[in-house]
């Protein structure tokens, strides 16, 4: 669909924008740490591409932000996110871009509060907002008030895969063994490509040592080596 309209439009910097983002989804969920991958220098290169057809497009900088993150560079990634939200302050989406931003980079108090104002902003927002609110919380050591915002998710999507694999980790490293096994059996059934081998690629927590922690935490859980 975005390609379609870029043929028609090659102006269009929002479809632009769309298109570079499912170039980069693929390289993320394929789990293989492809980090020179030619579709992410595409998704990057189109993303660009949109932000320089339209400089106001807070979306092409989130984009850009994901991208540069999935690529192992947190800090352009942190730059990218800031300039989305400058561009646009109450843009909720944006808010949330540079939360996970900053989560990579190890700015875990920065990132709660900006998920939070997210969350604020977009009160019908996706289930994604609460994973990224609990991930935040699970990294500022505020294990309680994740545990309670993935349990909120879980509620509302019991098979989210995101929300299973930090709800299975606040258990592991919470010493919930048995929970933390339920959960990850969970999570495996709704994602059967899960691994510890793709989670080091993939590097959730950028290369900050809790992305070592997370990593003992779900092995806690029993997770599997690879899929």
């Amino acid at each position: 669909l975005y390609q379609r309209a870029v043929e028609m439009d090659p102006s269009y910097a929002a479809a632009r924008a769309g298109l570079a983002l499912t170039y980069i989804a693929s390289v993320a969920q394929s789990g293989d740490g492809r980090a020179n991958a030619p579709e992410l220098h595409l998704g990057l290169s189109e993303a660009r591409q949109a932000v320089r057809l339209d400089p106001n497009l807070g979306l092409g900088y989130q984009v850009i932000s994901f991208g540069l993150a999935v690529q192992g560079d947190y800090s352009g990634g942190l730059q990218a996110a800031r300039r989305a939200v400058e561009l646009n302050p109450n843009d909720p989406d944006s808010m949330m871009a540079l939360a996970k931003a900053q989560v990579r980079f190890g700015q875990y108090d920065d990132a709660v509060a900006n998920a939070e104002r997210a969350r604020r902003l977009h009160p019908m927002a996706p289930e994604y907002y609460a994973y990224v609110h609990g991930q935040a919380l699970y990294a500022a050591d505020r294990r309680d008030e994740a545990s309670a915002v993935i349990e909120e998710c879980l509620i509302r999507a019991p098979r989210d895969a995101n929300c299973l694999l930090i709800q299975a980790a606040l258990q592991g490293g919470g010493g919930e063994v048995e929970a933390a096994q339920q959960t990850m059996a969970k999570l495996i059934e709704a994602h059967p490509e899960f691994s510890l081998e793709a989670e080091r690629a993939y590097r959730r927590f950028g290369d900050r040592p809790l992305m070592e922690e997370f990593l003992q935490d779900l092995a806690k859980a029993k997770a599997p080596e690879t899929a």
